[in-house]
């Protein structure tokens, strides 16, 4: 990481050129291109002096493109896995008026409610299970009481 670090504190030393769009402020675009740029690059290079595991490192149209080798897939017989896991990694350079707490509070949230939303469903399934057992049982005990009858 320290390439990023390294890249992070230029970044944060660089005169900024702020333009808009669609009244929206951000970093004029071919200053963003260089900062994106120069973030990718960071990244590519800390990845790139990696000693401890190996993979297949490189750019794309759609980002920066890591693809890690997995014993399970370079076995597997079907022909359509190729025996890597592929990660891409795409670094944007966000409008200047992107507010990073209210994102991260807002997806703190989501989170907490789609926790409670699975505890909530997995408590009524359990009950759902229950009322299900006892009315089984409530049928299997009448079924029994009637055939006791029949047979008196």
């Amino acid at each position: 990481m320290k390439n990023l670090i390294q890249a992070l504190n230029e970044i944060k030393e660089l005169k900024i050129t702020i333009s808009e769009r669609a009244g929206e402020p951000i970093i004029q675009a071919t200053q963003r291109a260089e900062i994106k740029q120069k973030m990718e690059q960071a990244f590519l290079k800390d990845l790139d002096e990696n000693n401890e595991i190996q993979f297949i490192l490189g750019e794309t149209a759609e980002g920066i493109i890591l693809g890690l080798e997995h014993n399970d897939l370079v076995e597997s017989k079907n022909k359509l896995v190729v025996g890597e896991i592929c990660f891409e990694f795409n670094i944007k350079v966000k409008n200047l008026n992107y507010d990073i707490t209210e994102k991260i509070d807002e997806y703190q949230t989501e989170q907490e409610i789609k926790q409670a939303e699975k505890i909530e469903k997995e408590k009524n399934k359990q009950a759902k299970i229950k009322r299900d057992k006892e009315k089984y049982e409530q049928k299997r005990l009448e079924k029994l009481a009637k055939e006791k009858e029949t047979t008196e």
